[in-house]
């Protein structure tokens, strides 16, 4: 667990590093990576913290409408790569412009 922990602390110091380095970086992929990052430290925050107990589950309760429970720090995580991955499949996209 300590080897898990510890390798997820420095991931997440590789991903500042590299974010606070990088001079251009398309915005969208910025917030995506934020958002991983946000969400890891989260978790190795709950990890670290609270003796690995997770904190921040989540119910949402409108009128007759209610979600399941999750994990708020997943859900950023998930966002986040979602945003990556639209980066790159904007990238790879073929213009469909005929030559």
């Amino acid at each position: 667990m300590t080897v898990f922990t510890l390798s997820v602390g420095v991931g997440l110091l590789v991903l500042f590093v590299y974010l606070t380095s990088r001079t251009q970086i398309c915005v969208v992929r910025f917030v995506g990576l934020s958002l991983v990052m946000a969400g890891g430290l989260s978790n190795l925050l709950d990890r670290i913290l609270r003796h690995g107990l997770v904190t921040d589950f989540v119910t949402i309760r409108i009128g007759p409408f209610q979600t399941g429970i999750f994990n708020a720090a997943d859900v950023l995580i998930m966002i986040g790569v979602s945003l990556i991955i639209c980066t790159v499949q904007m990238k790879t996209r073929p213009t469909g412009r005929m030559q």
